[in-house]
């Protein structure tokens, strides 16, 4: 509407119509390709479907606004000057534009092909791949709830106080000679603590490698200063009044401990249904000897 001074009136859009206006345009989001998870496996596949496909709309949904390199994880404690030295960076993923979303799935409508967002949001995508990553083993031993008692789980926030729990710890068991195990050993014992190592089977690294190469890594080890006992069992995981004390083995010996760290292995993370109600177009699994197989 003009005025007879010339000028012309229009409305003025306040906050609330404005943000209202922003909530209904992000409501309902459309995609070709929905990636879930922002772990390694998820940013290839990301990345692998622009690259391929590069007239495709890619989404990742992610509930971290940044992300750890997950193998990177053990050296943030000691060779790595900050958990921040760890942290993958994102833009030359939306360089080749790729788009992130920071928020969490609650629910999966296959048959819709849409996503329930915990923001209240939706998207519906073409295709879903979900890469949602792992979490870590928790054994059945008594006391594993007991303070002191930890994982390595893969988060930012996490493993930053993580950092402070461990780093005031003097006498540190670590139970399952793995990667994590191994490499977590090594890593605090660079700190000054003392490191007790247990694996159930009969060496570190049992899994991985052959005697030759597992030889030079125990050797390594030993002159840090970790203890290494193997073919060893725990029994319980001992405290008072919820705090942790030590660990008992099977042979009935006990260890003194300020804290423990379960380094058993990981397993898959699935959030939702039961996987028997998605109707499965591909997966990729790996076999016990690491060699891909299509289902």
């Amino acid at each position: 509407m003009t005025h007879g001074n010339g000028f012309t009136h229009r409305r003025m859009i306040n906050s609330e119509d404005l943000h209202r206006a922003i909530v209904i345009k992000l409501e309902y989001m459309k995609y070709d390709i929905v990636i879930i998870g922002g772990n390694p496996a998820g940013g290839a596949a990301a990345s692998s479907a622009k690259m391929l496909h590069k007239d495709k709309t890619v989404l990742v949904i992610r509930k971290e606004e940044q992300s750890l390199i997950p193998c990177g994880i053990p050296y943030t404690f000691g060779t790595l000057h900050s958990v921040e030295d760890n942290i993958k960076s994102i833009e030359p993923a939306k360089n080749m534009g790729i788009d992130f979303l920071i928020d969490e799935v609650s629910a999966i409508d296959s048959n819709q092909k849409r996503l329930h967002l915990k923001s209240n949001r939706f998207v519906s995508y073409d295709k879903l791949i979900i890469a949602t990553g792992s979490t870590p083993f928790i054994p059945p031993i008594k006391g594993i709830h007991l303070e002191g008692v930890v994982t390595i789980r893969k988060e930012l926030e996490y493993i930053q106080a993580l950092q402070s729990k461990l780093n005031k710890g003097k006498e540190i068991v670590v139970i399952g000679a793995g990667f994590i195990g191994v490499e977590m050993s090594d890593e605090l014992v660079k700190l000054g603590a003392n490191i007790t190592l247990i694996e159930a089977m009969d060496s570190i690294l049992p899994l991985a490698f052959d005697n030759d190469m597992i030889s030079p890594a125990i050797d390594v080890l030993a002159k840090h200063g970790v203890t290494i006992r193997t073919d060893t069992m725990v029994d319980k995981i001992l405290g008072k009044e919820g705090k942790l004390s030590g660990v008992q083995l099977q042979s009935g010996e006990v260890i003194k401990a300020d804290n423990v760290i379960l380094a058993i292995g990981y397993q898959p993370m699935f959030l939702w249904q039961k996987k028997e109600e998605f109707k499965l177009e591909f997966m990729v699994v790996l076999s016990p000897m690491n060699t891909l197989e299509h289902l």
